[in-house]
């Protein structure tokens, strides 16, 4: 069992962060928790995307994603 577990582990994908840590006040309080966590994620991230549903703030968390990084 020890073989297959080594050998799914050789295949996981490991993304490397590009970008920096942010604080958690460092995300404007007007989003929604959700939102703020997204905005991190892809600030820390430094290359996402953020493929959220029709109405769930997309455009406004993409303008302070580029305001975090400014």
């Amino acid at each position: 069992m020890t073989d297959y577990t080594e050998f799914l582990l050789s295949k996981r994908l490991m993304v490397e962060r590009h970008g920096p840590n942010i604080e958690p006040g460092a995300v404007h309080p007007m989003l929604f928790p959700f939102q703020r966590d997204l905005v991190a994620w892809a600030v820390r991230k430094g290359r996402a995307a953020l493929f959220a549903d029709t109405g769930l703030g997309k455009t406004l968390m993409q303008l302070e994603w580029a305001e975090v990084l400014r």
